[in-house]
């Protein structure tokens, strides 16, 4: 949504900045939270529906399909209604949005994702090692980045495998070609080291705000490996760079898993 109102004038003024001003009150992060999708059909192709139990099963996502099928018997004729997957289970997942939303934020907390867990993906093992978060590749990914502010506090969540860390922000965003690491010592620029690629270092060192890659310096107070992600149905997921964290049970929840509470955070 940033990048669409960005496209059609958005000018100096920030989306949220501009909501909050039109309507008085903040931009949500999420849209359409009571929104359901159902897909008819007279059948689907099993990869169809795998994807569709995917979505719901691993992303919460409130996504169905519905079969009717019409037959005919001792010259009575009937259509049959079939879910692919239990109504009641999918509509709540649409429910829950809804009771989050209605708590105020803690005014600390966010929610950060770092790529997917893919086999040889190292964006999480390298913003775990160097202490930092990054998004790239267009300013809608890494624009979100900017409302991170020293002191928030960030859960780390990887797609596809769960959470991760939990951090603290210690700095505001900057370019990832203007970063720098704390090596023995010594401070370092983070695009010498070794182990950062050369493909993220391309995308790094360009100045157009489509292609190169922004950083927020976090000190991790907790973490784990991609391999150990933790992960429970019920907790907060989405595919946004960073938004604030609203849900106390995912952040009561985390906090545990990763053994951390309000005397050693």
């Amino acid at each position: 949504m940033e990048q669409i109102y960005q496209d059609n004038g958005g000018g100096e003024t920030r989306l949220d900045e501009a909501f909050a001003e039109h309507f008085g009150g903040p931009l949500p992060d999420v849209v359409n939270a009571e929104q359901q999708f159902t897909i008819v059909a007279s059948e689907l192709d099993p990869a169809s529906d795998r994807i569709i139990e995917f979505l719901a099963e691993s992303y919460d996502v409130p996504i169905n399909a519905v079969f009717f099928r019409h037959f005919a018997d001792g010259g009575h004729e009937y259509l049959a209604r079939t879910w692919l997957l239990d109504p009641h289970q999918v509509g709540d997942k649409a429910a829950r949005p809804s009771r989050r939303k209605l708590r105020p934020w803690n005014g600390r907390d966010f929610y950060v994702i770092l790529g997917r867990a893919e086999p040889g993906d190292p964006r999480w093992p390298i913003a775990h090692k160097y202490g930092f978060l990054n998004a790239g590749g267009g300013s809608w990914y890494w624009k979100p980045l900017r409302n991170l502010k020293p002191g928030h506090r960030v859960f780390a969540y990887v797609g596809g495998a769960g959470y991760v860390g939990i951090g603290q922000v210690t700095g505001k965003v900057i370019p990832a070609r203007d970063a720098e690491v704390e090596i023995e010592g010594r401070r370092q620029p983070l695009l010498d080291q070794p182990d950062v690629s050369e493909a993220w270092k391309q995308g790094a060192v360009s100045e157009d705000s489509q292609v190169t890659e922004m950083v927020v310096p976090v000190e991790w107070l907790a973490a784990r490996p991609v391999e150990e992600a933790f992960r429970k149905q019920g907790l907060f997921a989405s595919q946004l760079t960073a938004c604030k964290l609203y849900d106390e049970h995912t952040i009561k929840t985390v906090e545990a898993a990763f053994g951390l509470n309000e005397a050693t955070n």
